[in-house]
């Protein structure tokens, strides 16, 4: 389902970064950032995938914004 992205930027991690060095409640705000801005914004409640950028492609001749993710570390419920 299309929607919108919501980039989180982890400068509090040295070496490798990942998710789980991300706190609840910034996962939490970004998931519903993301909701807002979708076309599900008018739902109480939708599904919100998440990935690392490494994750995150973007599929050869797809329209502007199209992406796939290899690999999805958690699906948050935003609202």
């Amino acid at each position: 389902v299309p929607g919108a992205h919501v980039v989180v930027r982890n400068d509090h991690s040295r070496g490798r970064r990942c998710a789980a060095d991300i706190g609840p409640k910034t996962l939490q705000l970004a998931a519903n950032l993301a909701l807002f801005y979708s076309n599900h914004r008018n739902e109480a409640r939708a599904e919100v995938s998440v990935a690392e950028p490494k994750h995150v492609l973007k599929p050869a001749r797809a329209p502007l914004g199209t992406v796939k993710l290899r690999q999805e570390l958690a699906v948050l419920v935003g609202s």
